[in-house]
């Protein structure tokens, strides 16, 4: 599914969510910020939902997050930890996305783990501004 994103033309994002087994792979290239983060929201909440065992996020690809993106995956942790749903984050970040969780001391509040993820394949989601 795609559809344009209001904003300044900076900030577009791509959405791969990739189910079955129990389990979730959501990876996000481009940039996410305060203007997308909302419609991203929605997308990530509802296919955690669906996962009975472990969501896992790629966010290898991201360019750029604000701390709207760090507050979205914080409310989907917490999501999943309603459910029992173990989220899981890959560490291979940009250093954009690293430093957000650096500077602002999330990353403890979160599972990094390195590992392969499973190949690309199914929803696709593209939202640009």
């Amino acid at each position: 599914m795609s559809d344009p994103m209001p904003g300044d033309g900076d900030h577009s994002y791509s959405l791969s969510i990739t189910m079955g087994a129990g389990r979730c792979t959501i990876r996000l290239t481009g940039s996410v910020d305060w203007q997308s983060a909302p419609t991203l929201q929605l997308a990530l909440i509802q296919a955690a939902l669906g996962v009975s065992g472990s969501v896992r996020v790629d966010l290898s690809g991201l360019e750029f997050a604000d701390s709207s993106f760090l507050h979205l995956l914080l409310d989907m942790q917490r999501h999943c930890r309603a459910r029992g749903t173990r989220m899981r984050i890959g560490s291979r970040l940009q250093p954009v996305v690293k430093r957000l969780f650096d500077l602002t001391g999330a990353r403890c509040y979160f599972e990094f783990v390195d590992q392969a993820l499973p190949p690309r394949t199914a929803v696709t989601d593209s939202r640009a501004d």
